[in-house]
């Protein structure tokens, strides 16, 4: 439970909810000062005996008590819903599902459904809505907790015979749900164990207003189609691994499955914001901005078969720190098709280095700004003409420094069409030298190495 989950429970949740379910499971009263504040947790830090303290789960499941700091844990003043109180067995073959969402119902609102170590076994096989657990508008401030990715693992049941959802955020129309997290956990979608292509592990519906759904240090991967599909603005994506996902799909239908799609209705405002994420292995997209605006920083996408990928109906893409390595079938970041408005292309301190086409292509009209983009060994295939390309629809950049090196086959940029102004481009060992600018002023031109920014690793980001 964060800082601000705390400040939202507070203690008019706390006398709470289970005198006739018997859960063991509780808060700990020095967690929560009196005014309802909590110590600042930050990125990645962990305090002893609060709910970021990666083995808070696990000792209020063992003991009922915090043997750190001494203070007793009151059962009649929880907010946490152990779901082995309910009946899981956490044992990875016995159906888990409806102890889970006798949890998830008795912890709404305001409370929290703690996933102990081990594996919770879910299935959508005997749902209407095709959806193992289901939040709708009675779950607001409801947050699922595990003791850690790889610790708790919430595990898809397989031979799912049509498409199938693990956790659906999905309220009444006309309604929405606010401030729902999932954190500390793995959710598993058992993709090539399905038989049907496909499967997504976390959905979280379009509502009546945005929804502030915040997933955080979440593994989610082996789901047949998308690890997360966002069609409500609000969504935080932070501290996540999304790996393996599309890869039913890919097999049985030719289909891309993607680490994260965004999209939303027409005309909705606000974004999707994703942070400190690793994407691995996505047959399809790491990021797919599918409408509407998306913000992925601090972020590394490898082995993907693409990077990011906008829309006709994105209206801005923000990539930031962002490192996209080794793609394996399209461009680091382009347009799915070529149309004269595709949106507001925004990059700093961006990083391609390896693709079978070019690093960007952007076959669509609208911006490009910003700063430091490196792209590096890009069109593998030898197929198209740039590193960096666009088409006749054309650009305007508003950009700073630019390097591109390495392009096989290929210049460094073709910019035909296009308009604006690069402040620097530095080039290097591109087959056909420093390419076409089209109308677009650059400042100045010279042979050098490949830009030096920070961008971050493997190892920096993600789940862990």
């Amino acid at each position: 439970m964060d800082e601000d989950t705390i400040k939202t429970v507070g203690r008019r949740k706390v006398i709470a909810l289970l005198g006739s379910v018997g859960v063991g499971a509780a808060v700990i009263r020095s967690v929560i000062s009196d005014d309802g504040s909590a110590p600042a947790t930050g990125n990645r830090t962990n305090l002893p005996g609060t709910a970021r303290d990666p083995t808070f789960v696990e000792r209020i499941h063992e003991r009922g008590t915090d043997d750190q700091s001494g203070e007793e844990i009151v059962a009649e003043e929880s907010g946490l819903f152990d779901v082995s109180d309910f009946g899981a067995a956490l044992d990875g073959t016995t159906d888990d599902t409806a102890a889970t969402r006798d949890a998830l119902e008795a912890a709404a609102p305001d409370g929290t459904v703690v996933v102990p170590p081990g594996e919770l076994r879910i299935s959508a096989h005997d749902s209407d809505t095709k959806t193992a657990l289901t939040l709708d508008q009675r779950h607001s401030n409801v947050t699922i907790k595990g003791a850690g990715p790889g610790r708790s693992i919430v595990r898809m049941a397989p031979d799912h015979e049509g498409v199938h959802w693990g956790i659906r955020v999905m309220p009444d129309k006309g309604s929405s749900v606010d401030d729902v997290t999932i954190e500390d956990l793995t959710l598993d979608g058992r993709g090539s164990d399905q038989n049907y292509r496909v499967g997504i592990g976390i959905d979280i519906e379009s509502a009546a207003k945005p929804q502030p759904v915040t997933v955080r240090n979440t593994v989610v991967q082996n789901w047949a189609v998308n690890g997360l599909t966002v069609e409500s603005p609000g969504t935080r994506i932070v501290d996540c691994t999304l790996r393996n996902n599309g890869r039913k799909s890919h097999k049985v239908g030719g289909f891309d499955g993607h680490g994260v799609v965004s999209r939303f209705d027409l005309g909705v405002t606000g974004k999707t914001v994703v942070d400190g994420c690793l994407f691995e292995n996505n047959t399809g997209a790491g990021l797919d901005n599918g409408s509407g605006e998306a913000v992925l920083r601090n972020s590394v996408i490898t082995g993907c078969g693409y990077g990011v990928k906008l829309n006709e109906a994105t209206t801005r893409q923000v990539v930031e720190k962002v490192h996209i390595v080794d793609c394996q079938s399209e461009p680091g970041i382009y347009n799915i098709s070529a149309n004269e408005d595709a949106g507001d292309l925004v990059l700093r301190d961006v990083r391609i280095e390896g693709s079978p086409d070019p690093g960007i292509f952007l076959p669509a009209g609208n911006t490009v700004s910003g700063d430091n983009i490196a792209v590096v060994d890009t069109n593998g295939t030898g197929e198209v003409r740039a590193g960096i390309m666009s088409k006749e629809e054309g650009r305007t950049f508003d950009v700073g420094k630019v390097s591109v090196h390495g392009t096989a086959g290929g210049y460094a940029v073709d910019l035909r069409g296009s308009r604006g102004s690069i402040d620097v481009l530095v080039q290097g060992d591109n087959d056909e030298g420093v390419g076409k600018f089209g109308s677009v002023s650059v400042g100045v031109t010279r042979e050098g190495e490949p830009l030096a920014f920070s961008v971050p690793r493997p190892d920096d980001v993600g789940a862990g």
